[in-house]
């Protein structure tokens, strides 16, 4: 279950991407780190890339956002 400031569909989907970065960098989910992840990936300083961005546009699309 995401946190409450995790509000839409597009975000579970970048909070979900945060998760999988930090398990890459840290070997484990640490909440700071992914915080700070979901935050710079929300406010478009960092980008996701491949398929996780292709499924951001058609969530996005497909409900309007």
């Amino acid at each position: 279950m995401p946190p409450p400031y995790v509000k839409t569909i597009r975000e579970e989907i970048l909070y979900e991407y945060a998760k999988l970065i930090c398990r890459s960098a840290h070997g484990s989910l640490e909440r700071a780190v992914i915080t700070d992840r979901f935050k710079k990936l929300r406010n478009g300083e960092i980008s996701i890339s491949g398929n996780a961005n292709y499924l951001c546009y058609l969530t996005s699309s497909f409900f309007n956002f």
